[in-house]
């Protein structure tokens, strides 16, 4: 490598935003409680709604959410349909890093049965499995702002596909 090539390469590390150990540590344990909340079988839309800034901002919203709904309430139906949709319902985060801005980034597979509507596709009884990244970017209060996802929906609700 060259000397100018790596001075480059130190500048732009340099220039990275960074975060302390403790803001690192309290994003991940806040991500990790999401997730263990969003599996658990007596979560309430209220309680996954708390770990969202009432801002929260979705760059890959479902087309199918109406308009009228801001990104936070879009989000909350969503979770909520997948915490009613599938029972014994659990995502395996495979990866689980801090990145140089402090988002937080995850690597996940899901696991669940089919066991109540989810999207206007009624229980199939069916066992699933999908896997996704999401980004996470939280703010000061540890509240998630915004969030970047990709996910295998078109494989999900081919699992489920009644016909």
């Amino acid at each position: 490598m060259t000397s100018l090539l790596k001075a480059s390469a130190a500048a732009v590390f340099l220039s990275l935003p960074s975060i302390g150990m403790a803001d690192e540590a309290a994003n991940l344990e806040t991500i990790q409680a999401f997730h263990d909340a969003l599996d658990s079988d007596t979560v309430t839309p209220d309680e996954l709604a708390s770990f969202l800034s009432p801002d929260f901002v979705d760059y890959n919203r479902p087309p199918m959410m109406p308009a009228e709904m801001t990104d936070f309430q879009s989000h909350v139906a969503v979770l909520t349909s997948v915490t009613t949709g599938f029972s014994d319902e659990t995502h395996n985060i495979q990866v689980m890093e801090t990145l140089s801005d402090g988002s937080v980034l995850i690597a996940w597979d899901f696991v669940g049965t089919h066991s109540g509507d989810f999207f206007g596709v009624p229980a199939t009884g069916r066992q699933v499995f999908m896997s996704g990244f999401d980004i996470y970017t939280l703010n000061d209060d540890g509240k998630i702002i915004a969030q970047r996802h990709v996910e295998d929906v078109a494989g999900l609700m081919a699992q489920i596909s009644t016909q």
